[in-house]
């Protein structure tokens, strides 16, 4: 049975359409190995891809390349028990008549505290001793990561080949609507968010401006920075967001003159001006060093100026202030889901829902992961699961559900008739996290 499933996915790949930067990659490792076989000498290639399908496919096109030569290939998954993998193929017999297939660098480094790359520094020179033939499968970060954590392994490569991504090389923005605020806001109908606007308006007249008033106060004003912003009027925000930013003013409170700052950055970022949005987070951070939250703002901006690398570690040490909470494991998710990165998503995602199973909006989340790695049956489990916990609460909810089970066309035309009735606004798709990955949202805004 097994060897019927081979046959047919070989099959699969061998009729599949590949672009010509997969076909030139795989070309490219294919003629590096004939030589190297051909003179008996080492070859030591790195081979970058970040979709696990896409490494899968390639490293299943370069094998049949290999035994095409009469030679065969062995499979090494590093495992933290046995981190030293250059020793590993060295004692393999006929190890010259070899071609090795090596990942798993960073999980196993991970897990055994270090030792994979120490060990990748040691041995190396066994490579060369022992004529090693071997392709390393590494992700982006692992390729990242080799000339820092092992550089004198790193110096004895032969070749490096990046495969595009499977699903394209264009990269996405973040969506707006990943953001923290100081208070995070669940979907409300704009009728409710209306009328809660009017209340914390009333109530604000009511407050006196004094310092023994000054933090209901500016609690306030935040609240209707924020129900301003979900109105989507930029009027009321950015008057709020004055009055608040001169209150803080006069009655200086760190903590509140941080998340007002974190306000004005989502406002900049919004508007497009990422380097501003970047400056002012950081200012936000000035007054309070570990707020997490506004930290994985920051984060989320330095990937919107193309800083891919900072984006991630800000995300992490964010994390790393805060581990127990869900929504920024949930963010940094998304990060990698912009990125491409979508194993990388997939496993930040299940940590968050480690954290809270019982939330909607991360099994939406993973389902999501798993359409863009076309995972169906995970994806359908994700939402099968969604679907205990409570069916879709609102209209963005119910369009991302529709995508996902592969009713696109139902989706997108109930998302125009809520559209039409008013019961949400361009501004709310604009924003949904999840619509953003699974639709062209410019395209269907102009059209409607």
């Amino acid at each position: 049975m097994t060897m019927i499933k081979q046959r047919t996915e070989d099959h699969a790949i061998q009729t599949r359409s590949h672009s010509k930067a997969f076909k030139e990659g795989i070309g490219i490792l294919a003629e590096e190995i004939e030589l190297a076989l051909k003179w008996n000498r080492p070859s030591i290639l790195l081979a970058v891809h970040n979709s696990k399908t896409g490494r899968i496919d390639a490293q299943r096109s370069l094998e049949r390349e290999i035994i095409k030569r009469e030679k065969q290939v062995a499979r090494i998954n590093i495992e933290s028990a046995k981190p030293d993998v250059i020793r590993t193929m060295s004692e393999t017999p006929n190890s010259m008549d070899i071609v090795f297939f090596v990942s798993g660098i960073e999980n196993a480094n991970q897990e055994s505290e270090g030792k994979v790359y120490r060990a990748l520094n040691i041995r190396r020179e066994l490579l060369v001793e022992k004529h090693i033939c071997v392709v390393f499968w590494l992700s982006e970060s692992e390729a990242a990561d080799l000339p820092r954590l092992a550089p004198d392994f790193w110096a004895f490569r032969h070749r490096v080949v990046e495969f595009a991504p499977k699903h394209g090389t264009k990269k996405q923005s973040i969506p707006i609507g990943l953001l923290f605020w100081k208070e995070q806001i669940q979907w409300m109908e704009e009728d409710v968010i209306k009328n809660k606007f009017a209340y914390f308006e009333d109530l604000l007249t009511q407050l006196p401006k004094e310092e023994g008033a000054a933090v209901a106060h500016i609690d306030t004003v935040l609240k209707l920075t924020h129900y301003s912003w979900l109105l989507s009027n930029l009027k009321k925000f950015e008057g709020y967001l004055k009055d608040g930013i001169e209150f803080l003013e006069k009655y200086p409170i760190p903590q509140y003159q941080a998340w007002i700052l974190n306000a004005k950055g989502i406002g900049l970022f919004e508007g497009g001006n990422k380097k501003d949005a970047s400056i002012t987070f950081s200012h936000a951070l000035s007054y309070d060093h570990n707020n997490s939250m506004i930290m994985m703002n920051a984060g989320i901006t330095e990937y919107g100026l193309g800083k891919n690398r900072e984006a991630i570690f800000t995300g992490k040490r964010a994390i790393k202030n805060d581990p127990d909470n869900f929504h920024l494991w949930r963010v940094l998710g998304y990060l990698f889901l912009s990125m491409g990165k979508i194993e990388d998503a997939i496993e930040v995602m299940k940590k968050a829902l480690v954290i809270n199973p019982h939330n909607m909006d991360i099994h939406y989340s993973l389902a999501v992961c798993y359409y863009k790695n076309r995972q169906t049956s995970e994806c359908a489990k994700e939402l099968s699961i969604a679907d205990i916990i409570s069916s879709p609460q609102n209209p963005l909810q119910q369009a991302c559900v529709g995508i996902l089970i592969g009713k696109s066309s139902e989706a997108l035309a109930k998302l125009n008739q809520s559209l039409e009735k008013g019961e949400i606004k361009k501004h709310n798709i604009l924003r949904d996290p999840n619509l953003h990955f699974l639709l062209n949202i410019p395209e269907f805004i102009s059209s409607n």
